[in-house]
């Protein structure tokens, strides 16, 4: 017997889509102003749960909406349990394929690039940095017939994933190509940042610097994004000579840098350096985060970093105490949100472990950080922030460059 398989028709429109949209929007933004976003979620999830019986097409659009913006929520708000993502990305999917959308060969197919987008966002959150890039170019992926966002914002997400996996090259195209499809574009400044940063921890330190230069001169240069490239010439003035005193008088009260995001990562790059005299230079971790202007809490697992290596230089507690710190907070390394960070804290944690003779250790997290400064590279440094080779070359930790035989 012949079997002729049914086609599903697809009642949802473009039209009908964005209606939808802006109306769940304009009526969570109200219950967000009026009450409070935690109620903004709560409404969002009470009103999934209400359209659960209901199978007809406008009821399941409007599921599907209320679903994705409760993920979206999340990226911004915080509120959902890991569970919770996964089982409203599981019905959002279901809606999907039983309303007879087709990834990429449907018009309307940009739906399944959204939820993926969404998903990606929440994975780069909680610091699942492969499968946050994993959902975005699986995003880019099924939205071949709608992309979305412009040609500079995805470039220049690609080009911040693949930073922070470690892929410095792959970085520097996709920010390039952020730069040169719209100049003019919104994303011009963090795409020049991100191409600068990435020349710098792939070892190629002059080229940065002439960029640097060369953005430092432009016409027009807005005050945060003047802020961003200083910064960078600062760091690359460490990197250069190991002298910390222009980056210190940068995160002084009433100098550029003055804010808690600045402070902590100076003080972790005078932490991995090798002369010990800058960090005293520096207020402290825990009397900074007192203070509510600069939000240093608020930096979450980096400020949380600088604090433990602080820690660790306080003769008060325990030689045992403040190795298992270190042992913990390396394991935690990978979940920060960018990969010179991540290059920090390893350096600085190598360094304490070395000043304590704990050379076992120290080669252990050497190695770590040894093998992301290769990848970055492309295989030509093995010390991007050049300011570890002179504890490499001790002969306590040579044997980790020898071959197997």
């Amino acid at each position: 017997m012949l079997m002729v398989k049914q086609r599903i028709h697809v009642a949802w429109r473009d039209h009908l889509i964005s209606a939808e949209k802006d109306r769940i929007k304009s009526e969570l933004d109200k219950i967000a102003a009026d009450q409070s976003n935690r109620e903004r979620l709560s409404f969002a999830l009470t009103k999934i749960c209400d359209l659960e019986g209901e199978t007809n097409a406008p009821a399941q659009l409007k599921k599907f909406i209320y679903i994705v913006s409760a993920l979206v929520h999340h990226i911004n708000h915080g509120g959902l349990l890991p569970a919770q993502v996964q089982g409203l990305s599981d019905i959002a999917h279901a809606i999907l394929q039983t309303q007879g959308i087709k990834p990429i060969s449907s018009k309307i197919g940009y739906l399944y690039a959204e939820l993926h987008l969404a998903l990606s966002q929440i994975f780069l959150r909680e610091g699942d940095h492969w499968a946050a890039a994993w959902e975005q170019q699986l995003s880019y992926h099924l939205s071949q017939r709608a992309s979305i966002g412009s040609e500079a914002f995805r470039s220049l997400s690609k080009g911040l994933r693949a930073i922070r996996l470690g892929d410095a090259a792959m970085a520097f195209n996709e920010f390039l190509k952020a730069e040169q499809s719209d100049p003019l574009s919104r994303f011009f400044e963090r795409a020049r940042i991100g191409r600068i940063r990435a020349l710098r921890l792939s070892g190629n330190l002059e080229e940065a610097i002439k960029l640097t230069k060369e953005t430092l001169e432009m016409t027009i240069v807005e005050k945060r994004f003047q802020k961003e490239l200083v910064w960078e010439d600062l760091c690359q003035h460490v990197q250069k000579t190991e002298n910390l005193q222009p980056m210190i008088a940068s995160v002084r009260k009433g100098a550029m840098h003055y804010e808690g995001v600045y402070i902590t990562e100076a003080f972790l790059w005078s932490s991995a350096v090798s002369k010990t005299s800058w960090t005293k230079r520096l207020p402290k971790i825990r009397t900074l985060a007192r203070n509510k202007e600069l939000f240093v809490r608020g930096l979450g697992l980096f400020y949380q970093c600088a604090r433990d290596i602080e820690l660790c230089y306080e003769r008060e507690t325990s030689s045992l105490f403040r190795m298992r710190k270190v042992g913990e907070m390396v394991s935690l390394t990978d979940r920060l949100s960018a990969i010179d960070r991540r290059l920090l804290v390893l350096a600085a944690a190598a360094r304490w472990l070395a000043r304590n003779k704990s050379n076992s250790l120290a080669t252990l997290v050497m190695n770590e950080y040894r093998a992301l400064s290769l990848r970055l590279s492309l295989g030509s440094s093995r010390d991007v922030l050049g300011i570890m080779t002179n504890l490499m070359e001790k002969s306590s930790f040579t044997r980790a460059d020898t071959t197997i035989k």
